[in-house]
């Protein structure tokens, strides 16, 4: 089964959680703290649709379905040309994985973040390198249509990402 086969056959379902989550209305949506994340779902029995199938597939379907409605968001944004450029940075975040080969369900997350706002001076990105950011990646395929990055924080003796990001790369 293709990809489009597999997106086309939840389409409907993903679309009205993106409408119960208010996704398409977030073009025009500026936090008021540093960022902000919209999750696309919030119970498991939002996405009970996929039930039956492998959770690794599930979550195909979300990041590519997440990455294509953020494609097309950023794209809107910046042809309407209505903020600063680079104010506002938007992106698909994860924040829940595990390295341990345990499969859960990923939550895709509208990110939006203030990059003029104070808090934001200290905030990076570097590219994903960790098991979910390469899941990620492998999901999105090979287009160029979106970049993985991810960030981290110091737990103990080491490094652990925070968050796994999914840019869209928009041109003109």
């Amino acid at each position: 089964m293709s990809w489009d086969e597999i997106h086309g056959e939840f389409t409907s379902e993903l679309d009205a959680l993106a409408a119960s989550a208010e996704w398409p209305d977030i073009g025009s949506y500026h936090p008021s703290s540093p960022f902000d994340e919209i999750p696309l779902y919030a119970r498991d029995s939002d996405v009970a649709f996929f039930e039956g199938r492998p959770v690794r597939e599930a979550n195909e379907v979300l990041l590519r379905y997440s990455a294509r409605f953020l494609a097309g968001l950023v794209g809107a944004v910046e042809r309407a040309g209505s903020e600063p450029a680079g104010r506002y940075l938007r992106r698909i975040s994860l924040t829940e994985w595990s390295d341990d080969e345990a499969e859960l369900l990923l939550v895709p997350r509208f990110w939006i973040g203030d990059m003029a706002h104070p808090a934001m001076s200290s905030f990076e990105m570097s590219a994903g390198t960790s098991p979910c950011a390469r899941f990620v990646e492998s999901a999105l395929g090979t287009g160029g249509e979106f970049r993985v990055h991810e960030n981290f924080s110091t737990r103990g003796d080491r490094e652990v990402p925070v968050r796994v990001y999914v840019q869209a790369v928009v041109s003109g």
